[in-house]
């Protein structure tokens, strides 16, 4: 089925969605696609506009792109990631902090289309990206609407987690351990200059003998200051919740911090390591710590773990690019490598003491 006739269909079926029964289509706008969806909105007759989206599980190296054919793990991860946000959008609490995640009004199965409701908002990545960059250059107004951003967005997440936390549980330090070597290990056979070896062996021979305590909560992997929407006056949009599972919070708190961390991503200033001022991020920690406890040292072992997951992700999706090869090296070499390895060393030393 062609693009365009999956799109009719999808829109006729959009008035068996019990919310939706009297809706009718005014007009549907462009298809849209990134590495792991497929998304268009629909503008309705009488004001009410959605957005459909068609989760994928990964777009960078397959020959089909469309919304057909869909695969048996491309349903699996639309159906749960609906279910997702379903738990998310009535279990989350932001009405004192103004952020809220985009509400769910159906799921069409035969075409993997999640239909959410579409908030008048635009991405909060390219704002924050230019903001926290004149706050680098001294501005203090945009300091300040940045960090009252990440300050709700902190507030708002403890308040999830400490509200669906559980009995304390323990984490034996082992398995993170061995994930991070096992990331590592990939890096260095794809031509990472990795930490030395001395670093390596203090931070994960100290990470190996640690014991953790957490209480578990629902955790959500989609997480992501890109899953973010800003609409005025100061309205927080979240996206996608992504696969829930139990777990403890800091994996949560290092999969936000470090999407954070790499918020200068495709800019000359990344290549040098530039991130946001510390204030920012301490912003969001500090604020969650109001609501929520956090394990320092085990948030450490995650964040390690997500700095080199994104590490490795950009090798991967560098590797899917048609370029030639000593222009992929240049690449890996001067503009991957120093800010992650900088990173990577900064928590494997903190690990080590």
């Amino acid at each position: 089925m062609d693009e365009s006739r999956a799109q009719a269909e999808i829109l006729s079926q959009l008035t068996s969605i019990d919310t939706l029964r009297d809706f009718r289509v005014k007009t549907a706008g462009t298809v849209t696609r990134n590495y792991f969806s497929i998304l268009f909105p629909v503008f309705g007759e009488n004001g009410q506009n959605l957005m459909v989206k068609i989760p994928k599980t990964d777009l960078r190296n397959r020959k089909e792109v469309g919304m057909f054919p869909l695969t048996d793990e491309d349903r699996r991860l639309g159906r749960a990631e609906f279910e997702s946000l379903q738990l998310m959008s009535s279990h989350w609490d932001g009405s004192e902090t103004g952020v809220n995640w985009v509400r769910p009004l159906g799921y069409l199965a035969d075409f993997n289309a999640i239909v959410t409701e579409l908030v008048d908002a635009q991405e909060a990545w390219g704002q924050y990206h230019r903001r926290a960059f004149r706050h680098l250059l001294g501005s203090n107004r945009d300091g300040s609407a940045l960090k009252d951003a990440m300050s709700r967005l902190g507030q708002s997440l403890g308040r999830f987690h400490s509200k669906a936390s559980g009995a304390p549980v323990s984490i034996p330090a082992t398995t993170m351990a061995d994930r991070i070597d096992r990331y590592l290990g990939r890096l260095q056979t794809g031509g990472a200059r990795i930490p030395s070896l001395e670093s390596r062996n203090r931070g994960l021979g100290s990470l190996r003998k640690m014991q953790w305590l957490a209480p578990e909560t629902t955790t959500f992997k989609g997480i992501d200051i890109r899953n973010i929407l800003i609409a005025e006056p100061n309205a927080i949009w979240i996206l996608d919740p992504g696969k829930i599972k139990r777990g403890p919070a800091e994996a949560d708190l290092a999969r936000f911090l470090v999407t954070w961390r790499i918020l200068f991503w495709g800019t000359p200033w990344f290549a040098l390591g530039l991130v946001p001022h510390l204030s920012l991020e301490s912003g969001f920690t500090n604020a969650y710590k109001k609501v929520s406890p956090i394990n320092e040292q085990l948030l450490d072992a995650y964040l390690l773990k997500e700095i080199l997951k994104h590490w490795h992700t950009a090798y991967e999706t560098l590797s899917y690019k048609k370029m030639r090869r000593p222009f992929r090296t240049f690449l890996k070499a001067v503009y991957i490598d120093p800010f992650y390895r900088r990173q990577a060393n900064v928590l494997l030393n903190r690990l080590a003491t």
